[in-house]
């Protein structure tokens, strides 16, 4: 195999323009980072790179057969009841301890594990809602519409403090771990259904499960009104000492949060196998070395991130917000949003399955300019909410409106896509390092007790964009399909007629 077309080059891609351009604006600022905090951010980039290649190896030889083993399991049952108590069970499983749900939950203190499992339900009761949605053929505009009418109802019900902590719990569910297991898993499924709307039906469970979390914080905020103190510790190292023990501390508690996220799903995918999978010996070996693959990979991933990108977001942040003039603060924010995009895990699995589901008519380079460009915009956005203070709810009420606007002149393959991409965008990256930049800039602005109702609402935001960049892909190709089945059209119609036609 070409160097080129290898799993690491592609990590290097990922990776390699985000730590340039935050090398760049640290040489840049007036206070730049010290030296042992600069040679941890190095070495954590060399954790992502390594992590994300063993993680992209191991996801197809692991979470993506797992997916479709249950898809089809839960397809050949054809019981409704077992249907919707195999979507709560595995829901729940692959959320309980994703890696960015984690990663959210620590930085609200006491209220994380309550978050968590509360994430959890809504996740696995929303991927019974898609399983529905997929056997009884409903329309994912009209379904997805429905909900968040729901959600909309239900924010006008809620202290608006809560409200951006709400919408950002839909984003980080669907993370590493979930997305590649849903996409695998709902492509089984809309395989064995099959249907005109096959393509349609094999995207849009991350969308659907995305709605959960929000929908059941919503109403965890409205009846019981938990205490949420948010706060973020960035950790700094004034010797090679310091920064060893950062990064053992770092390393332990990844290698542990991604056993406690892999064990559930693997256990219950075993235990599955020997009662009624019944797969080959040789592919539970390959499965399992794929499970040690993603386990590895992810688990230096996330040492990665969070030993190098949260505390440099935190001081990007923080150091932009001071100069006089806030539009830096706004412009770089929106090229690192750019650019990281790319060092997203899961958005590779995503732009690969979309281009084998489309047959290569979206293809993956085109999809990966419209997310990046939709991550700017998110940026930028959030940046001018954290300098003027104005609600989430604007951005997302005129946002939302736009995107099932969008939905109802859109083939909805590009709806089903898009609404996923969604879930996707808003991976590790964004809870680690333009979380903790969101953080850094607010306290700076306005104070560390502005942090919830203007920091927060950054990831639902990323969530949202591509929602509307996607779709107006969708609707820009589908124009120029329409274009040009009229010309072919017009040559029939004067071929028909003995009209002559004059070439170019």
């Amino acid at each position: 195999m070409k160097f080129k077309n290898s799993v690491i080059y592609e990590a290097i891609v990922s990776v390699l323009p985000i730590t340039t351009l935050i090398l760049i604006i640290n040489f840049i600022l007036e206070e730049s980072l010290g030296l042992y905090d600069l040679i941890g951010f190095i070495i954590g980039n060399l954790f992502l790179i390594v992590g994300m290649t063993l993680y992209n190896k191991g996801i197809k030889i692991s979470l993506d057969p797992v997916g479709d083993n249950f898809g089809s399991y839960i397809t050949g049952k054809k019981k409704l009841w077992i249907m919707l108590v195999m979507g709560v069970l595995l829901g729940f499983l692959i959320t309980v301890a994703e890696p960015d749900l984690s990663v959210l939950g620590e930085q609200l203190g006491s209220i994380k594990w309550i978050l968590i499992i509360t994430i959890a339900l809504g996740v696995g009761a929303f991927l019974s809602i898609s399983l529905l949605k997929t056997f009884f053929k409903w329309d994912f505009t009209l379904t997805i519409l429905i909900m968040y009418g729901i959600l909309f109802i239900l924010a006008l019900f809620i202290d608006s403090k809560y409200l951006a902590l709400c919408f950002d719990s839909g984003g980080v569910t669907t993370g590493a771990l979930t997305v590649p297991f849903i996409l695998a898993f709902g492509a089984s499924i809309a395989g064995t259904v099959g249907g005109k709307n096959k393509s349609e039906n094999s995207f849009g469970m991350t969308a659907i499960c995305s709605v959960g979390p929000i929908m059941m914080t919503l109403l965890l905020c409205i009846i019981f009104k938990p205490e949420v103190n948010p706060s973020i510790e960035p950790t700094t190292s004034n010797s090679l000492l310091e920064l060893t023990k950062n990064y053992a501390n770092v390393i332990y508690h990844s290698l542990k949060e991604v056993l406690i996220a892999l064990l559930p799903i693997a256990v219950c995918f075993y235990i599955f196998n020997a009662i009624s999978f019944k797969i080959p010996r040789i592919q539970i070996t390959r499965i399992t070395v794929g499970f040690l693959y993603t386990y590895v990979g992810l688990s230096l991933f996330l040492t990665g991130v969070s030993a190098a990108y949260m505390g440099t977001g935190y001081f990007i942040g923080s150091s932009l917000a001071q100069l006089n003039s806030k539009l830096p603060l706004i412009f770089v924010a929106a090229f690192v949003g750019l650019l990281i995009i790319l060092a997203e895990p899961a958005v590779n699995v995503l732009v690969k399955q979309v281009e084998d589901v489309s047959s290569g008519t979206i293809k993956k380079s085109t999809l990966k300019i419209a997310l990046a460009l939709s991550m700017a915009f998110a940026l930028a956005i959030s940046m001018l909410r954290i300098i003027y203070s104005f609600s989430i709810l604007y951005v997302i009420g005129i946002g939302y409106i736009i995107a099932l606007g969008l939905s109802f002149f859109v083939p909805k393959v590009y709806t089903t896509i898009a609404f996923d991409a969604g879930g996707v965008a808003s991976g590790p990256m964004t809870a680690t390092f333009l979380l903790p930049l969101g953080i850094g800039a607010t306290e700076i602005i306005h104070g560390s007790s502005s942090i919830l109702t203007n920091a927060y609402g950054l990831v639902a935001t990323v969530a949202l964009m591509p929602l509307i960049t996607i779709q107006l892909l969708g609707l820009v190709s589908s124009l120029k399909t329409k274009a040009s089945k009229r010309k072919a059209e017009a040559v029939i119609n004067a071929i028909k007629n003995e009209e002559i036609i004059e070439f170019e």
